[in-house]
């Protein structure tokens, strides 16, 4: 008699399709939006795999075996997708100041070739078959799980995250503490997606969900403009002399950072409070 394989199977397999398929688009050509759209993928399939790992408790190291062949094209996309949003801020900058900043500008297309080139390359020189064997992996160890099953392994991965939470705050709010929160957050709403998708309740109510979200949105402003700020001043440390238009520039980039930094702060308070014990 076959072993019925678990309906996250399902779910899993839609998005390995979707993330294959951007793959191959940018083994034609790397664009940044693409990029983007393959990390999230690629992090909302790592999640499935440590569910499987919580499931599989006896093997050690089951998640990160999954994803082992994916580990130096995540960071190839995580370092086009910063990049991108440095441009971004370059333009916004542009646009408010009606100014022009050609040395900056051209100090990131030359960045921007070497990493667009460099994961190119890695790209078209890997192979299509490690997507097919993370999917096989996937569904043998989907096999025969009851959903109850799988309901209990989230739990246990959110209670994980709500720990990791607790952790941090107590050490206060730096890059690193935003950086987990963000990641853990993300990961949580995941989590409650497949939850509902397999028919169970969520663990949290609708107005926690749209909280998290909104804490999500002000890390996402945070990190925005600490990666404007630690690229100009990169870019500006090794300058004789810097004109006034970069000072003023990397002055406002430090102000706004302390203001965002108050409201990540506020906003995480406000829910730690309702989701922490």
């Amino acid at each position: 008699m076959q072993t019925k394989v678990s309906r996250i199977f399902e779910l899993f397999e839609k998005n390995l399709k979707e993330a294959k398929s951007l793959f191959l688009e940018l083994s034609k050509q790397i664009k940044s939006k693409k990029a983007a759209l393959l990390y999230e993928k690629l992090e909302y399939l790592e999640i499935f795999g440590e569910l499987l790992g919580k499931i599989h408790f006896d093997k050690e190291e089951f998640a990160n075996q999954l994803f082992r062949d994916f580990r130096i094209l995540q960071k190839d996309l995580k370092k086009i997708i910063r990049l991108k949003t440095v441009e971004n801020g370059l333009r916004d900058r542009q646009i408010v100041k009606n100014q022009t900043y050609r040395s900056y500008e051209a100090f990131l297309a030359d960045h921007k070739k070497g990493l667009h080139t460099e994961a190119f390359d890695r790209i078209v020189g890997g192979t299509i078959s490690k997507w097919e064997r993370l999917n096989e992996e996937v569904k043998n160890g989907s096999n025969g799980h009851k959903p109850i099953t799988i309901s209990t392994a989230i739990h246990q991965l959110v209670n994980e995250e709500l720990e990791f939470f607790h952790v941090d705050w107590k050490k206060g709010l730096d890059a690193k503490a935003c950086k987990d929160m963000d990641a853990g957050l993300r990961k949580i709403l995941h989590l409650e997606f497949i939850l509902q998708y397999l028919g169970f309740n969520p663990i949290f109510v609708t107005t926690i969900h749209e909280e998290m979200e909104g804490l999500l949105q002000a890390l996402s402003k945070w990190y925005n403009n600490h990666l404007e700020l630690q690229s100009l001043s990169q870019y500006l440390s090794d300058k004789e002399q810097v004109s006034k238009k970069y000072l003023d520039w990397i002055k406002e980039l430090q102000v706004k950072k302390k203001s965002l930094s108050s409201n990540v702060e506020k906003q995480a308070q406000e829910l730690f409070q309702k989701i922490l014990d």
